[in-house]
């Protein structure tokens, strides 16, 4: 059985209710699973909400083990498959009930594993002379790496069998959440992580990622009075030919500078882009031919990759390329798409404009749609980016 779709049906509270109902069985056995332990945790998720519901019972809990136990002698666990090798470790366990929330960001392998541990004794009767049963349960919203799965086993009408058994989550399920303020706090997620936490979608990457063309406005120019930054992502391959003029590499990477302007009333412009593919000595004159194009007022930041060949990058832009320049390293720390959702939320808000050009406006509005299923995302990734980079010297000065 799965439970899931919009965010604040319940879910986790039906799983943990799921599992405690044969608590009073001798030998029974429950798990509970999450994607890391962090996430069992956290306040008010399915390890805490044990305890406020258990603490004041004769239900003893082991933080060594992260373990009810019950004066039946029952027992309920928690874990998590955070590591790929993880559900190695449960394979000599029985479970009577196996309870997996959120499941969508599991890998698909280890729920299927997790299958071969539900197992009992022929004569497990509860106290009524009931049998118990095995149960296989699941909770999650859309999207995460077994999304695709879980939506044709679970989900598609189409593709799950007969015996499989889907209900749908929704917000009004729940009465106890404040509904109109959980809404508003949607509203700031970007448009594909809405539609499928609010709405319970889980078609909605069929639909496209998450940017939409119509979403930027073309505008002739930017404001005077405004925060510049030129943002540059270094390509980590070059563009290699052979003597027919076929490319060696099916897919480089492009070194991208993005130029950015946010004015006072929060509109974020898009004024420049360049785009290359060229040699590390081609691309440090490039840089510098646009910081001397470009407003003296517009910082310089460049993407820092890991390590000591990082470090040195940076250390040459600023001895060697662009000495007097403002220019700092930037060292992300999240995956792009990270990155990516703050722009796509403002985006969709329509507070982001493009300088009209027609040489890189159709490049990067092809890119920003097709982001992040196409191979090519180093403009979005640069633009993301130097807004976070804006965002947060906006945040710290509060001004310009």
């Amino acid at each position: 059985m799965f439970y899931g779709g919009a965010v604040g049906g319940g879910k986790s509270d039906a799983l943990l209710m799921g599992a405690l109902q044969y608590m009073d069985t001798p030998g029974y056995s429950a798990i509970l699973l999450r994607a890391t332990f962090k996430e069992l945790s956290l306040p008010d998720a399915i390890m805490s909400r044990s305890k406020e519901w258990l603490m004041n019972t004769d239900a003893k809990w082991s933080e060594s083990e992260k373990t009810w136990t019950f004066p039946s002698g029952a027992v309920l666990c928690f874990g998590h498959l955070d590591g790929p090798n993880d559900h190695h470790q449960y394979q000599s366990a029985a479970f009577q009930f196996i309870g997996i929330d959120e499941a969508s960001k599991l890998r698909w392998n280890q729920i299927r594993y997790m299958f071969s541990r539900l197992r009992k004794k022929v004569d497990m009767y509860d106290p009524e002379g009931r049998p118990v049963p095995l149960r296989f349960r699941m909770a999650s919203n859309p999207g995460g790496p077994s999304h695709e799965p879980i939506k044709v086993k679970y989900i598609d009408p189409k593709t799950r069998k007969k015996t499989v058994i889907f209900v749908p989550a929704w917000l009004e399920d729940n009465p106890h959440l404040d509904q109109e303020a959980y809404e508003l706090s949607l509203m700031e997620l970007d448009y594909v992580t809405r539609e499928q936490l609010r709405k319970g979608r889980w078609d909605v990457v069929a639909e496209g990622g998450l940017f939409k063309r119509h979403w930027f406005k073309i505008v002739p120019m930017a404001p005077i009075k405004a925060k510049r930054i030129r943002y540059w992502d270094l390509a980590a391959t070059e563009k290699v030919l052979t003597v027919t003029g076929r490319t060696r590499q099916n897919h480089p990477d492009w070194t991208v500078g993005a130029k950015l302007a946010w004015d006072p009333d929060g509109i974020l412009y898009i004024e420049d882009i360049i785009r290359v593919q060229e040699t590390p000595r081609v691309v440090e004159k490039l840089v510098k031919q646009a910081a001397i194009l470009d407003e003296r007022s517009t910082s310089v930041v460049m993407e820092q990759e890991p390590g000591a060949a990082g470090k040195n990058t940076i250390d040459n832009y600023l001895r060697n390329v662009l000495p007097g320049w403002d220019f700092h390293g930037d060292r992300p720390t999240g995956q792009k798409e990270e990155y990516a959702r703050p722009l796509s939320a403002y985006s969709e808000a329509g507070n982001v404009c493009i300088f009209r050009d027609p040489r890189w406006n159709g490049t990067l509005l092809n890119e920003f749609e097709a982001f992040p299923y196409d191979l090519n995302d180093d403009i979005v990734d640069a633009v993301s980016k130097g807004f976070w980079i804006l965002s947060k010297t906006k945040k710290r000065c509060g001004t310009w």
